[in-house]
């Protein structure tokens, strides 16, 4: 999934839970601040979402500063594009499928 500032990269890990891996180059944000900053936003949006994102790997890479009300309408908008395409993949569970 692209976006202006951020593109994230999602594969299916088998696992019960959602992992996240991220990007954040002294490239993009020369301050140490900043990159912890993107981080820790990064870490809390996903944190609000990984129960809908059950078993994906996401990799999430900035690749360019911007405020950060975008960003976080940008990077929540890629989380909701990989949620909408895990439901789409034929092997992964329906949303009301009960697990009993």
């Amino acid at each position: 999934m692209r976006g202006a500032c951020v593109d994230i990269y999602a594969r299916p890990n088998g696992l019960p839970h959602a992992r996240l891996g991220m990007i954040v180059s002294r490239r993009v944000a020369r301050h140490a601040v900043a990159r912890n900053l993107y981080k820790r936003l990064m870490r809390e949006m996903f944190r609000l979402r990984q129960h809908e994102l059950a078993s994906l790997d996401l990799v999430a890479r900035l690749k360019a500063a911007c405020p950060r009300d975008r960003f976080r309408e940008e990077f929540n908008r890629l989380l909701a594009l990989c949620q909408a395409s895990q439901w789409g993949r034929p092997d992964a569970p329906t949303p009301d499928a009960s697990t009993s």
